[in-house]
């Protein structure tokens, strides 16, 4: 459950960042723009599914005999707190345009607020980011201790 966990955050991770540049790289430009919404939001909100499934796993995995670099003893360490403070906040960011892809949100709410809305999800990968940083820094940068020599999950 450990190893798969990380492979769903993952996956959900890399939809989301699909969700936000399909399109809005250059060079892709869909000449079905209606197929490219329907990408956009398929991929966005099996991301966020995929997000809400890792963070389901991560809180019954959340022990220190899991992730003993998070914990000082019985309480969470300074890398423990930032990041649950990064991936809870970043959950909250990738909620809110899915929320609003909801049918009848854009009307309800008007295009300003619903592209607010939307581009929130631009600082939940911002925030996501972070969480990755803090959790996986010091792996990152010792080689010699990786599993059998591969780089690790995060």
């Amino acid at each position: 459950m450990y190893v798969l966990n990380k492979v769903i955050s993952l996956g959900g991770l890399t939809l989301l960042a699909i969700s936000y540049l399909v399109g809005k790289v250059a060079g892709l430009r869909w000449e079905d723009r209606g197929l490219q919404l329907v990408v956009v939001k398929f991929c966005g909100l099996m991301g966020f599914s995929l997000i809400v499934a890792h963070v389901l796993m991560s809180l019954a995995l959340l022990d220190p005999a899991y992730y003993a670099k998070l914990y000082a003893g019985a309480k969470f360490n300074l890398t423990g707190e930032l990041s649950l403070f990064l991936g809870v906040f970043a959950l909250w960011c990738f909620a809110l345009p899915s929320i609003t892809s909801l049918p009848y949100m854009y009307e309800e709410l008007g295009a300003d607020r619903w592209l607010r809305s939307q581009r929130a999800g631009y600082t939940g990968l911002l925030l996501a980011a972070g969480h990755l940083l803090v959790m996986g820094l010091m792996g990152w940068l010792r080689p010699g201790d990786w599993p059998a020599a591969m780089p690790p999950i995060t």
